[in-house]
Formats: C-alpha cells, sequence, structure tokens
C-alpha cells in the first residue's frame, strides 16, 4: 500500500508555479460583485483567469474582460476581499472591484524574505487584521494584516515533520482561538506515506503549533475539511477518493469529526463513505450547512486505469458525480441532472448563503460548467449559471474595498 499510496500523494503534492498580476479597468463601486477563478492548461503551460462577474447568472464566462495571471495564480477570498497572489515573485496585492475587472487597492506584500518556499494555493482568515498562509515543505507559517497590507508573526511548523517524510498542508479552519490545519505525509524517494490523518493545532494566542492530532482510521492522502455552524469541524479523508482505486485494500473514504469543544477526533463518530454512496468511495467534500453536504462520488465502472504507462492518469477521466449526504441522518442521494466530471477536478463553492458545484469535464484542458443548488431540495437538479473553458477552483462574492 506505501508505494501505492505515495504515487498518488505525489502527484498531488506538485505545486504549481509560475503567476504575476496586472490590473485594468475603471475604479467604479459596486455594492455586490462575484468573482471567479478560471484556469486553462494548454501545451505551452498553465494560465489562470480572474473574472469579475455580476451576481451568478446564466451563460459562458466573459473572456474579454478578465484579468491574466500566468500559472496558477492565486486568489484569495478573505471577508468580502479579494487578494491575487504571485507565487513566482511570493507577493499578494489586495484588489476591489472595478467596471470591468478587479483593480488593485494596495502596494504589494512580499514574503520573499520570509521561510516560505511557495505561496500557499489557500489563506486562512482570523480578523481584518490577521490572516495566515501555512507552507508544508517549508513547515513555516507566517501571520499578515489584510488590511495594512503589512507581514506578522512567523509560526515555526517543524514538529509536523514524520521521519523522512515531507509534509504538505492542505486547508485550515479557526475555531475557539485555535488554528486547525490538514496534513498529508509523503517521501518522494523511497516513495512512502503516512498511512492516516494528521491534523496540526495552532494557538492563536501565543502563535505557537500547541499540538499533532494523528487518527490512522481512514488514509489521509489528500483531505478536507469544513467548519459547521455548530462549530463541529469536519474532516473527509482522501479528497481525491483514488486509494481505493489502485489498492481495494485501502481503508474506504470516510469522514471523521472533531466535535464542539473539544481538539482531538472524536473516537466514536465515522461515515464510512460507501455505506451512503451505494458502495462507492468519494471525494471534495463541500459542507453547506445544516447537516447537508455534498461529495463527489467515483463510478469505478467508468474508469480505465494504466497500470504501466499512466497509473494516476484516470484522476482526469470524467468518472465522477456529484450526491449529497445528510451528515445526521447518514443517508446519501445522488443529485439530479449534472453530468459526469472529472476525478480531480469535483470543486465547489460556498458564498453567501448559496451551493455550487463545478464539473470539469478534464480538469485543466476541458469545459466546465458552474451549477447552483437549491437547498430547499439538493438533490434536485441544480441550476446551470456558467459555462467556459478550463476549470474553476474559486468562486464567491466580494464587496468594494472598505
Amino acid at each position: 500500500m506505501g508505494a501505492v499510496a505515495a504515487s498518488l500523494v505525489l502527484v498531488l503534492i506538485v505545486a504549481s508555479c509560475g503567476s504575476g498580476d496586472s490590473s485594468g479597468g475603471d475604479a467604479g463601486a459596486r455594492e455586490q460583485s462575484w468573482v471567479a477563478q478560471r484556469i486553462v492548461e494548454t501545451p505551452d503551460g498553465r494560465t489562470s483567469f480572474v473574472h469579475l462577474v455580476d451576481s451568478p447568472g446564466t451563460g459562458a464566462l466573459d473572456l474579454s474582460s478578465a484579468r491574466e495571471v500566468p500559472g496558477n495564480g492565486r486568489l484569495y477570498l478573505l471577508d468580502g476581499t479579494a487578494y491575487i497572489g504571485n507565487p513566482e515573485a511570493l507577493t499578494v496585492v489586495r484588489t476591489r472591484p472595478g467596471d470591468l475587472t478587479l483593480v488593485d487597492d494596495s502596494e504589494r506584500l512580499s514574503f520573499a524574505d520570509t521561510g516560505l518556499t511557495f505561496l500557499p494555493s489557500f489563506a486562512v482568515w482570523v480578523s481584518s487584521e490577521e490572516a495566515f498562509l501555512l507552507d508544508g515543505s517549508g513547515t513555516t507559517g507566517y501571520s499578515w494584516n489584510p488590511s495594512a497590507m503589512t507581514l506578522g508573526r512567523e509560526i515555526d511548523l517543524g514538529e509536523i515533520r514524520k521521519g523522512g517524510l515531507e509534509p504538505n498542508i492542505e486547508t485550515a479552519v479557526v475555531r475557539d482561538g485555535l488554528l486547525f490545519f490538514l496534513v498529508q505525509q509523503a517521501n518522494a524517494l523511497s516513495l512512502d506515506v503516512f498511512e492516516g490523518l494528521q491534523v496540526g493545532v495552532i494557538d492563536l494566542e501565543s502563535g505557537l503549533l500547541s499540538d499533532v492530532l494523528e487518527d490512522v482510521r481512514c488514509i489521509g492522502s489528500r483531505s478536507a475539511m469544513a467548519l459547521a455552524e455548530d462549530q463541529t469541524i469536519y474532516i473527509q479523508a482522501d479528497n481525491y477518493g483514488a486509494a481505493r482505486q489502485l489498492n481495494p485494500d485501502a481503508p474506504p473514504t470516510c469522514i471523521l469529526r472533531i466535535a464542539p469543544n473539544e481538539t482531538h477526533f472524536d473516537p466514536s463518530w465515522k461515515i464510512d463513505l460507501p455505506d451512503l454512496l451505494d458502495g462507492r468511495d468519494a471525494s471534495s467534500l463541500i459542507y453547506a450547512g445544516g447537516g447537508i453536504a455534498f461529495v463527489s462520488a467515483i463510478y469505478e465502472e467508468r474508469i480505465t486505469i494504466d497500470f504501466e504507462d499512466d497509473p494516476l492518469g484516470f484522476f482526469n477521466q470524467p468518472a465522477a458525480r456529484w450526491w449529497v449526504i445528510d451528515l445526521e441522518a447518514r443517508t446519501g442521494t445522488e443529485v439530479a441532472g449534472l453530468p459526469f466530471h472529472s476525478i480531480a477536478g469535483g470543486n465547489g463553492a460556498v458564498s453567501d448563503g448559496r451551493v455550487f458545484l463545478f464539473t470539469p469535464n478534464n480538469r485543466f484542458e476541458g469545459t466546465s460548467e458552474v451549477w447552483e443548488v437549491d437547498l430547499a431540495s439538493p438533490a434536485a437538479a441544480p441550476t446551470e449559471r456558467y459555462n467556459t473553458t478550463g476549470a474553476i477552483p474559486v468562486l464567491g462574492r466580494v464587496r468594494d474595498a472598505r
């Protein structure tokens, strides 16, 4: 299992590089706008585009007004404000909605002289005066002030290392003065992997890594984390749901939790996703509220695996479909009317009380649709909002800069 799981992990943790940014458009104020990030893969490389749109409607994204960011440019949505990151220069700039596109609203904040080895794909919002970027490969984190655009404190994450494994930080949530972040561990040389879930805990008052939690009931691979309104933290193991495609003896994909007022995994609570999904594994936990979540279920009968030449190539195959699950009732239902999407491309967003599911047919090299779910009938056919080339990793509401 170790070599197969590690091969899977190593593909997932390869950091995309290359980004720049530009500004344009007039500084017209809008009370409410939305932004979508689109990533396109071509033979010449990968390019990101940031689109400023009105409240999600229908039709193709307007490509003419997009802000182009070479490579996997970072788009951080923090408290209604969009920040664009340049991974090559290790800079972040705050933006505001203009007439046609996002306009730079501040000088670029540079992380070049810090211990960060790259800009992570996500930023963690704590308050108007503090956000975090967490770098697993460098085992360090840095806070920054999103309002003043100044650097803050450094966080030593060295204790998350396990022997010769290299950690990669997936995502994080903040609760009760603590920052919980997910870690996956692999070694590119030995093809070894930590076959479990690991969560680091940062005490925000002291700025210290206060604990490292581990649970081996599910293989970690790549994982997802969500904070519910009752302050339960849900953690889904194996976010691409692929480990068992390569090794049937691997544990099933599952969801664990950290209960409110607790700082450890709940040993009495676990959902094995195949029990809810007609025997299917799943990935991409999207928590919608009220105990309702969406997962990307893997349809094994649609997968073709080339074990010799490209054992992980099936990630881009359209072999997944969205299901809605009730975490309290422990039931699952396929969402009606959606196309199959690529296993690695299943993604979604919850913003301004609205839930969106994305269905790329070949991740960055194909086309995608964005669908809005009616939470009154979450299993009913959603409404298509956008279609475009490439994949959409980020969609959310932004406000004019305050």
